[in-house]
């Protein structure tokens, strides 16, 4: 006789994912594609103006908001630990990909670590 052993849980024993939340990331991932891809551009110009000026740009924000929620419950728990270990990931992620957006020929260690704090590359 064969047992299979239950799947490995991935949310901790005694929490529930809220799948409200999950839904609207869901529809709110579509409206940033949809953003992106200027949906309908080439068909109703009025629709488009509405979507992509109007109603796509609460995508962002509310992804903001629900970072937010799940952050301050997050940082109750673990508090500093959590922090410091997404801090590391970014510092040594950042180191990896140093030699794609450091200007190795014209560039200073000056004007780089300038362009990482105030530049897109902090992303």
């Amino acid at each position: 006789m064969t047992t299979v052993s239950a799947p490995a849980r991935i949310i901790p024993q005694g929490e529930s994912r809220n799948l409200s939340l999950d839904l609207l990331k869901l529809v709110l991932a579509a409206m940033v594609a949809g953003l992106h891809a200027n949906l309908l551009a080439d068909h109703v110009a009025g629709i488009q103006v509405f979507l992509k000026n109007g109603l796509f740009r609460i995508a962002v924000p509310t992804f903001f908001v629900i970072t937010g929620f799940y952050l301050e419950r997050q940082l109750a728990l673990q508090g500093t630990a959590w922090f410091t270990r997404i801090l590391s990931m970014w510092a040594i992620w950042t180191m990896v990909y140093a030699g794609w957006w450091f200007d190795f020929d014209h560039g200073t260690l000056k004007s780089s670590a300038a362009e990482l704090l105030k530049g897109w590359y902090h992303l």
